[in-house]
């Protein structure tokens, strides 16, 4: 696997501690963060791996499991390559993407409405993702974090779910 490759020429010897994984859970979302948003800017990516997950016009758990055959062959995954380059362990990279994963399928519902004002301005709650999933104009290419909304409050590109607009999930064609 080329993760173990760009390991064996790693940067930094980054030991396996609690202060490592603290370390690699914000590296690997904010790596998340910059690899999801180019998903969505870049056509090739959009098209190749992207469109699948957002083709859906309803909004739970099995969106949060689509994804196109052609991911693996696109080049993305090497985002996570840099973090082993750096020196973090493959399998520690692993376990982190798999925590970033499960996260990510609860925030795929409707069910739940608002978390506490404090869950909502650190992390990405299911609110802000139905409005990653929306094609309302006011919600395009907007809350592309994984687990922590900071990225997207940081960058630019947040948006809060409004009550006078509700979201309408899909694809928009032409784009």
């Amino acid at each position: 696997m080329a993760w173990h490759w760009l390991y064996e020429h790693r940067v930094f010897n980054i030991e396996v501690t609690a202060l490592s994984f603290v370390i690699l859970f914000f590296a690997e979302d904010y790596v998340f963060y910059i690899k999801h948003r180019i998903q969505h800017r870049v056509n090739y990516f959009r098209a190749v791996t992207h469109v699948v997950h957002h083709s859906s016009n309803e909004f739970n758990l099995w969106t949060s499991m689509r994804t196109g055959i052609f991911n693996p062959l696109s080049g993305l995954w090497m985002f996570w390559g840099l973090l082993c380059f750096l020196g973090f362990p493959p399998a520690m990279m692993i376990f982190q993407a798999g925590i970033s994963r499960i996260y990510q399928g609860f925030t795929h519902t409707e069910t739940v409405h608002r978390l506490p004002a404090i869950i909502e301005f650190f992390f990405v709650t299911p609110s802000h993702h139905r409005v990653h999933h929306a094609r309302n104009e006011i919600y395009l290419d907007k809350n592309y974090g994984g687990i922590l909304i900071i990225w997207d409050r940081l960058f630019g590109s947040f948006q809060e779910e409004r009550a006078d607009e509700p979201c309408d999930y899909g694809v928009r064609f032409p784009r």
